[in-house]
């Protein structure tokens, strides 16, 4: 079982289910070896819009769990850093791999892949945004 069973971001403010509890929950009980571990929420927008109002998608990360929501559902995914850049792999297909993937590099430029129709595992970037982490974090 992993160590995070659950992301919720409401209003782009991301909170950790711990084991069943929140972390606010977890420390709160005083547990012995909790360490403290911050929610990472990425917020993504059209690239070509200059007032950055209508966020699409959002992407969070704790540690190396992470989650992507967009349309209204939230997807699991699994989140690593690669060199400078943060990627988010989510919806493991039956080979154990995944079927999409978000990279954002350090510019907050932000490329999506599907992988979902590749015969060989292969995609370009078929989608791209700009994302920030918000000013209020």
């Amino acid at each position: 079982m992993p160590l995070v069973s659950h992301l919720d971001d409401e209003a782009g403010v991301g909170r950790a289910r711990l084991l069943g509890r929140t972390l606010e929950e977890t420390l709160a009980a005083g547990s012995a070896g909790i360490i403290y571990l911050e929610m990472e929420t990425w917020r993504c927008f059209d690239r070509t819009e200059v007032n950055r109002t209508n966020v699409l998608l959002t992407l969070t990360r704790l540690d190396s769990a992470g989650g992507v929501s967009v349309a209204g559902k939230t997807h699991t995914a699994e989140f690593e850093v690669q060199g400078l850049n943060r990627r988010w792999d989510f919806s493991p297909d039956d080979n154990g791999s995944y079927d999409y993937m978000f990279l954002i590099e350090p510019d907050g430029t932000a490329l999506y892949y599907d992988f979902s129709r590749s015969a060989d595992g292969t995609a370009k970037a078929s989608q791209i945004y700009q994302c920030e982490v918000p000013a209020d974090r």
